[in-house]
């Protein structure tokens, strides 16, 4: 399918910086974060139903109205059936009164927090934490895109896992639905993929 070309591929240039590492969780033994720090939560609607059928067919989005200017992160998350995003905002929105007073501004998604279609629910996870991620040794790790459908943006776009999981990577980010045309030839980046021993999970040196 088109998933491996379009998020291996999906890269721009981006501006010199000083790198850093991100920093990484613990796994769970069933392949979703752990990490207390993304734990995925409904402040609205405990009950809200987030069943899904297959792979790719969930989304993260705020559990506020607001979000981080718009944007989930790990402590303003939930993971939902994508169809039913419009559906949770308006309930997020009424209920916290949010949606008159929110920011005049517009985030940009961290490609390390996702939404994974596991065991017939949505969940939210934290790549670096998870099975997609783990390695044994730097080369077993590979830069990828977090985001699809093209909206390539150059480093910040950029996610490490493990090379053998780009396909599942790709069928849980991108909606199967939607016919997505991969990126162009990417030019060069400077960010880098390594296995944090310590972890046993793929990290990126971001370069921004």
């Amino acid at each position: 399918m088109r998933f491996t070309s379009l998020f291996v591929l999906c890269l721009l240039p981006a501006c010199g910086g000083n790198v850093t590492s991100d920093p990484v969780g613990d796994a769970s033994t069933d392949g979703t974060t752990s990490d207390s720090a993304v734990t995925d939560t409904a402040p609205v609607d405990v009950g809200f139903d987030r069943s899904c059928a297959m792979a790719g067919m969930c989304a993260l989005v705020p559990a506020s109205c607001c979000g981080s200017c718009g944007v989930a992160t790990k402590t303003d998350q939930i993971a939902i059936p994508r169809d039913k995003s419009g559906e949770y905002r308006t309930r997020a929105c009424t209920s916290d009164g949010g949606g008159i007073g929110c920011p005049a501004c517009a985030g940009y998604p961290d490609p390390e927090l996702q939404a994974f279609c596991r065991g017939g629910s949505c969940v939210p996870v934290f790549v670096p934490s998870d099975s997609v991620s783990e390695c044994a040794k730097d080369d077993d790790c590979q830069l990828v895109s977090g985001v699809c459908c093209g909206a390539c943006d150059g480093e910040r776009s950029l996610v490490a896992i493990n090379k053998t999981k780009t396909s599942e990577f790709g069928s849980q980010i991108c909606d199967p639905r939607v016919d997505c045309a991969p990126c162009a030839i990417p030019t060069p980046f400077k960010s880098t993929a390594r296995c944090d021993l310590a972890s046993k999970h793929c990290v990126i040196n971001r370069v921004l």
